[in-house]
């Protein structure tokens, strides 16, 4: 039992870190709306920035999924 706890309380520290890097990253990516840049670099940073940001993303909905998925079975 206390494994599982231990292995519930991880995950739910990975999924605020993810969360977390999902927020700086999307306010990140609303800052480039006020940098005065070359366009080129502009979208260049906005891919990146949505790129990771749907990793993130789904990195949480994923780590989620498990913390559910341990809690349901105890």
């Amino acid at each position: 039992m206390e494994d599982n706890d231990l292995k519930i309380q991880h995950l739910i520290s990975l999924r605020n870190n993810y969360f977390t890097l999902f927020t700086i990253i999307s306010s990140g990516i609303a800052g480039l709306f006020f940098v005065d840049m070359q366009i080129i670099k502009i979208i260049f940073l906005y891919m990146v920035g949505i790129y990771f940001d749907f990793i993130f993303l789904s990195k949480f909905i994923y780590t989620n999924n498990k913390i559910k998925k341990l809690v349901g079975d105890i």
